[in-house]
């Protein structure tokens, strides 16, 4: 596989990553295309879609990390739409 250097900034995510790919249990390929094609003959497929049991409880810890840090500045971030306009 022929790969560019990657930036210095994303070196722990790409170690990660990695060692994640590296030690992960791998699933039947067949089961995807099963669930991609459940996906596509859906009526309201979703716009994304996350492949393996792995995902999810990842994503969980990302997003509530994000919420946490969020709404640890949620005045700051309120503060910075200002008072509002009246129309005139």
């Amino acid at each position: 596989m022929k790969t560019s250097q990657g930036l210095e900034v994303y070196a722990e995510l790409r170690n990660r990553v990695s060692l994640r790919l590296s030690t992960e249990e791998r699933g039947d390929p067949n089961a995807t295309a099963d669930a991609i094609l459940r996906i596509i003959d859906a009526e309201e497929p979703p716009l994304r879609f996350a492949v393996g049991a792995g995902v999810l409880p990842l994503v969980r810890g990302v997003y509530a990390d994000r919420l946490a840090t969020w709404e640890t500045w949620e005045t700051v971030s309120n503060g910075a739409q200002g008072a509002p306009k009246s129309h005139r």
